[in-house]
C-alpha cells in the first residue's frame, strides 16, 4: 500500500497553482477533492510559507479561518461569537445532572 500524497502532490494533482492565495488554493482543491480537503489542509496551506506547522498558527488565526471555511462546508453554518471572541460550549444541565446521579 503506498502512503498518501501529500498537500503539495494533492494541489500538483489538482492543477492548482503553487504560488496561490491560501484560501483560493483550498477552494480549488476542495472542488476537485470535496471533503478529502480539510480544514488542516487550509491551515497548512496559511501555516507553510511562515515555516509553521497547522497547529502553530495562533487559536486567532485559526478561528478565523474556521469561520471562513465552514459556510463553505456546511451551508448555513456559523461560528458563534463570544465576548472573547472563542467559541465556547453552551453547558448543558442534563450533563451535570446524569454526572452528579451517576456518582
Amino acid at each position: 500500500m503506498s502512503p498518501d500524497p501529500s498537500l503539495p502532490e494533492r494541489l500538483a494533482a489538482a492543477g492548482v497553482d503553487p504560488n496561490a492565495d491560501p484560501r483560493v488554493a483550498w477552494q480549488a482543491l476542495r472542488a476537485v477533492e470535496g471533503p478529502r480537503a480539510t480544514v488542516i489542509d487550509l491551515y497548512a496551506l496559511v501555516a507553510a510559507p511562515r515555516g509553521l506547522a497547522p497547529q502553530e498558527l495562533p487559536a486567532e488565526e485559526r478561528l478565523e479561518l474556521a469561520r471562513w471555511m465552514l459556510p463553505q462546508v456546511w451551508p448555513g453554518w456559523t461560528v458563534p461569537r463570544t465576548a472573547s471572541g472563542f467559541f465556547e460550549p453552551t453547558r448543558c444541565p442534563r450533563v451535570a445532572l446524569c454526572v452528579a446521579a451517576s456518582r
